[in-house]
């Protein structure tokens, strides 16, 4: 398999690896010459080549992180980062031809196979390996460790006050606390006048009235059962006839 541009060969030797990246604006190939070339993807156009210590065996990229995975024929793993074009992690450790390598989802991990019947993940951010619980790259630690706890006492020493006479129960500002001295005034004032009233809750259903145009139903009124008849005493206009009426009735006449 060879990338032809203008009826001339790509690479030297056997292409080793083809990679396109997400947004097939950049294809990347692997020589077996030890080179690894950028192409634009519409126009053929070489971009950028990059040497490397040794033959590759194959590229595995991630697209999402733009990280390349490298294996390489002396057992050894590279990544390179395409923004930059630069190698930013070299790993070794097997004693056998790789013959698969992938990418964890988030691009933190590379997972390697190898015919010396080893599967490897390496960490990228850290850039080592977990194998057996022990990394690859070892470093010297400056810091001690944290002593072993006493039953002796420790002497615990106060704060400069402000005063002989005064104690410093704060260092907040004095925004902060001065309220404190005024909290159950505060409190009595915030105090709602009445207590909250709680809102008159509607029916779940409300009543219709039955017809071809659907009505909701008035709410009924109570009755009154007193009586509305009105008293007009003296400002009443009464004949002479209605006076020997009523004077009769009193009588029983």
């Amino acid at each position: 398999m060879q990338f032809l541009l203008s009826c001339s060969v790509a690479h030297e030797g056997a292409i080793r690896g083809v990679a396109v990246d997400g947004l097939n604006q950049l294809t990347i190939t692997a020589g077996r010459e030890g080179l690894i070339k950028f192409w634009k993807f519409k126009t053929k156009d070489l971009v950028h080549s990059t040497d490397l210590s040794s033959s590759p065996s194959g590229i595995l990229l991630h697209r999402d992180s733009g990280i390349l995975g490298i294996a390489f024929d002396d057992f050894g793993i590279s990544v390179l980062d395409i923004e930059t074009r630069k190698i930013v992690r070299r790993f070794s450790g097997h004693h056998g031809r790789i013959n698969d390598m992938t990418f964890s989802p988030d691009g933190r991990w590379l997972i390697t196979s190898s015919m010396d019947c080893t599967i490897k993940t390496w960490d990228l951010p850290s850039g080592c390996a977990y194998v057996n619980k022990r990394y690859l790259f070892l470093k010297d630690v400056d810091a001690a460790g944290a002593e072993e706890t006493c039953g002796e006492m420790i002497e615990y020493d106060s704060p400069e006050q402000l005063g002989e006479q005064l104690v410093t129960l704060s260092l907040l500002p004095e925004s902060r606390w001065k309220n404190l001295l005024n909290l159950d005034i505060i409190k009595k004032k915030n105090k709602p006048r009445e207590p909250p009233k709680v809102p008159k809750s509607a029916p779940f259903f409300i009543p219709t009235v039955p017809g071809l145009i659907p009505r909701y139903a008035a709410p009924e009124q109570e009755n009154d059962t007193q009586s509305k008849v009105v008293n007009l005493g003296v400002l009443a206009q009464k004949s002479d006839f209605y006076i020997h009426l009523e004077e009769a009735l009193s009588t029983n006449e």
